[in-house]
């Protein structure tokens, strides 16, 4: 069988189950299967398979059938600037929170020396992504899941960066973080934020990506009252804090920041026009 029947075929199987990146899918499954980079596959189409090599093919398109994340099969997803190692039991990075990492890098001075806090980590792709570009700064990765604080720890040390990571395994719904105040601190978190009988969860994050990472109880609130009410006292007048947030919670949102005293507080949309994300401070401003 040439390369060229084994595409149109996996593109036709992903059509019919109803896959909408049939063709991207096959593309990215069927080089990964090759070792060889997307665009080489159309160079080779009418080169033979070997039996070997059909069969790694059809493990992969096998395990997307299934809705498996596509990110899970190829072991990373692009993010930012860079590649990250992504594995079963961290959340999956999702380019519309590259926006955090932008409006972040337009509120610092990179010459100063950060402490950025990325609380619930997961893959560390935000906190890592503000340290490669802070050549001064350091981070504190924050997360339940050993699993993503091990995922973080390895992607900081791809990035040359681990020298400037310190990893903290906390439940920062029981637990406060102490932060040094001689820094000025970078605070970022994208929380679970999914209520749990949210009807818009398609079926491979749901049925694949850990459920601890998307849903939060109090229609999915919870976090920014506990984390934000325990970091709060802490931000003091030259810090900020930067949180990615669901399109439908900015009027609760705004209420929780309210109460817990926060004295600015700004709402920004993704490219899509969602609201995506909020910036606040304990200063006027």
């Amino acid at each position: 069988m040439i390369l060229k029947e084994v595409h149109e075929k996996s593109i036709q199987h992903f059509q019919k189950i109803g896959i909408p990146s049939a063709r991207l899918d096959a593309d990215l499954l069927l080089a990964h299967a090759l070792d060889c980079e997307r665009i080489d596959l159309y160079t080779r189409f009418d080169s033979p398979l070997n039996e070997n090599e059909i069969q790694k093919c059809r493990e992969l398109i096998r395990r997307r059938s299934k809705k498996e994340p596509i990110a899970y099969i190829l072991g990373s997803k692009s993010f930012f600037k860079s590649e990250f190692l992504v594995e079963p039991g961290v959340l999956i990075p999702r380019p519309e929170t590259e926006l955090m990492v932008e409006k972040a890098l337009e509120l610092v001075d990179k010459d100063e020396e950060y402490c950025i806090v990325d609380l619930g980590c997961g893959s560390g792709c935000i906190g890592l992504s503000l340290l490669q570009e802070l050549a001064s700064a350091s981070l504190i990765a924050v997360d339940l899941s050993e699993k993503a604080l091990e995922i973080t720890r390895k992607n900081a040390e791809r990035l040359d960066l681990l020298d400037r990571v310190d990893c903290r395994q906390m439940d920062l719904y029981e637990e406060s973080l102490n932060l040094d105040s001689a820094k000025k601190h970078i605070v970022v978190m994208n929380p679970p934020y999914i209520a749990k009988d949210d009807k818009h969860i398609t079926e491979d994050v749901l049925d694949f990506e850990p459920n601890e990472a998307l849903f939060a109880p109090e229609q999915g609130l919870a976090a920014y009252k506990t984390w934000l009410a325990n970091i709060q006292p802490q931000i003091q007048k030259d810090d900020f804090l930067l949180a990615e947030y669901g399109w439908q919670q900015k009027d609760q949102l705004r209420q929780i920041l309210d109460a817990q005293g926060w004295k600015e507080i700004h709402f920004f949309k993704d490219l899509a026009e969602h609201d995506r994300y909020f910036l606040v401070r304990n200063q006027d401003g």
